[in-house]
């Protein structure tokens, strides 16, 4: 199919105005390990490897303080459609203090071939879940209303994004919590979750035959914080063990370890990728804490037939075969 079509120039237009048309931003807890978490950024990413590809993944900031902020990420998504487009599901844990929040996504793309790639277009839907724990909080006034019990507010979360990638190099955009609060629910616990926009882009360069060079950055605007960049460089070897380093405008070295097990070891059937990251900061807030730790298992699975394949198959007996 042709990508220069009256279709794809309008829904192309379409995805360009709802960027250029949103004002306002806000940013979010943000993973060291970006590169390998494209679906966490950017729900055009669903499927876009044309594999089915699950995640978890940890983080904990600023060990050694008290409530100091946590996220557990787990997601999952591959192609459809004859891998033309591609579903995902995250489910989202962060806490800080008194304060958590629960996220479930579910993310839709669809992928058309372009030049030398392939161009994604994907939006995510699902549910917030803002908590606020005020058990343990010393109240000076006990009569408050919105202090006297655990707060709650379920929001509405959509997002756009769109991303195009070659052999070589990859570049996303994404627009997330595009609709405000126009679905939060109504009590005396207040959310105001402003839109946000985020960029990835990397490119993979060759060392030799065995090895190669992988160079990412990160950018994320918000209206009412600073602006977040993010660059990393990770060196890559054919054994599938991995080494980088990256740097964070907000003052913190971090370093990246990890390994393939297939790759590393012959006789290991199963794609499984484990990572590390640690984060140092270069504020005077490292002097009271042990930097910020981050862990992530990836599995890619080893899929013989694709989503759509299996769940049409009335013959099947389990819903999914490798």
């Amino acid at each position: 199919m042709n990508f220069y079509t009256p279709l794809y120039r309008q829904v192309l237009l379409l995805f360009m105005v709802c960027f250029t048309t949103m004002v306002s931003a806000q940013r979010e807890v943000h993973f060291s390990q970006y590169m390998f978490q494209g679906i966490l950024i950017n729900p055009a990413y669903a499927g876009i490897q044309h594999q089915i590809e699950g995640a978890v993944a940890y983080k904990s900031q600023w060990n050694g303080l008290k409530s100091t902020p946590t996220i557990t990420a787990f997601n999952i998504h591959g192609p459809v459609m004859h891998r033309s487009a591609g579903i995902g599901l995250q489910v989202n844990r962060e806490t800080f203090g008194k304060s958590s929040q629960n996220s479930f996504l579910g993310c839709f793309s669809y992928k058309v071939r372009l030049h030398k790639g392939t161009l994604a277009l994907g939006g995510e839907a699902g549910l917030r879940q803002y908590n606020l724990n005020t058990s343990d909080l010393v109240i000076d006034d006990f009569n408050d209303p919105n202090l006297s019990q655990p707060q709650a507010e379920n929001i509405v979360d959509l997002g756009l994004g769109m991303y195009y990638q070659t052999e070589k190099s990859h570049i996303g955009i994404t627009a997330k919590k595009i609709n405000g609060n126009a679905f939060s629910s109504v009590n005396n616990f207040t959310i105001n979750p402003n839109r946000y926009y985020s960029l990835l882009a990397g490119r993979k360069i060759k060392l030799g035959f065995q090895h190669q060079l992988l160079l990412t950055c990160f950018l994320n605007y918000s209206k009412n914080v600073p602006a977040l960049y993010e660059f990393s460089a990770i060196y890559q070897a054919k054994n599938g063990m991995w080494i980088g380093t990256g740097y964070r405008s907000s003052q913190e070295l971090e370093m990246l370890l990890g390994l393939n097990l297939k790759k590393l070891i012959a006789a290991f059937s199963e794609d499984i990728s484990i990572g590390y990251a640690y984060d140092y900061g270069l504020t005077a807030l490292q002097q009271m804490n042990y930097g910020s730790h981050e862990i992530m298992v990836n599995y890619k699975f080893a899929m013989r037939r694709t989503v759509d394949q299996i769940l049409n198959d009335k013959k099947a007996v389990h819903p999914i075969f490798f």
